[in-house]
């Protein structure tokens, strides 16, 4: 793989933007969720990705980060910067078909446990697999965040509270790994639904024998209530 330099420095001022303060990345945050209810129609992330990889002869979604929970193997996210692609990231919701949306009453401190489940690498195929970088470690930052949901529309209503913050060492291997994680909701949700995002963050990498891009075919969160 080449790397597309132009888009390169330009993600790089980009993000520094973005992120020169804590404040900036919740409003960040914000703006992703808000996109992903109003603008795309609950389809896809218009943001959510600190880079992608933009190859030339390819379209720029061909290794974007949709390509994490498109169930297919043969496709991946790969960061789009320069080296090895520490301390880029990926933000996904944390989900699950009824999670979160009937009961929001009083459950603050209550317990949720996640699975994030990962297919590492770029699994197309083994010789891919081993010429790209795989992730080694990450920072797991999971985000407690309110939604208000009207008849028609739905926004955040109010500043993202971590709830988590931790690194995760991940294997080097091609097949289905699932790592659990538990932590409490520091909101009330009195009158909102809950919308928890986990932020994660290449920490450190397997190098590939040929390229310094980093991949990831498959990542999704599901998260449910642990019972008392």
């Amino acid at each position: 793989m080449k790397k597309n330099f132009i888009f390169f420095l330009v993600i790089v001022n980009f993000v520094s933007l973005l992120f020169p303060k804590n404040n900036n990345e919740t409003n960040y945050i914000k703006e992703c969720v808000n996109n992903f209810y109003y603008k795309d129609n609950y389809k896809n992330w218009i943001m959510g990705a600190s880079s992608d990889l933009h190859e030339n002869g390819k379209n720029d979604e061909f290794y974007d980060r949709n390509k994490l929970f498109d169930k297919d193997l043969s496709t991946s996210w790969v960061e789009g910067v320069a080296g090895d692609g520490i301390g880029e990231y990926i933000l996904l919701q944390v989900y699950e078909d009824g999670f979160l949306g009937e009961e929001y009453f009083n459950i603050k401190d209550k317990k949720i446990r996640v699975l994030l489940t990962i297919n590492n690498g770029f699994c197309k195929n083994f010789d891919l697999y081993c010429k790209n970088n795989r992730v080694k470690k990450a920072k797991i930052t999971i985000y407690d965040m309110s939604l208000r949901v009207g008849q028609n529309e739905t926004v955040v209503d109010d500043d993202p509270e971590i709830v988590l913050s931790d690194t995760i060492l991940i294997e080097d291997k091609m097949e289905n790994q699932i790592i659990p994680i538990e932590f409490s909701l520091k909101k009330n949700h009195t009158t909102t639904t809950p919308e928890i995002i986990l932020k994660f963050e290449i920490l450190e990498v397997y190098k590939g024998s040929l390229y310094e891009d980093t991949a990831i075919s498959e990542l999704k969160v599901i998260g449910s209530y642990i019972e008392n």
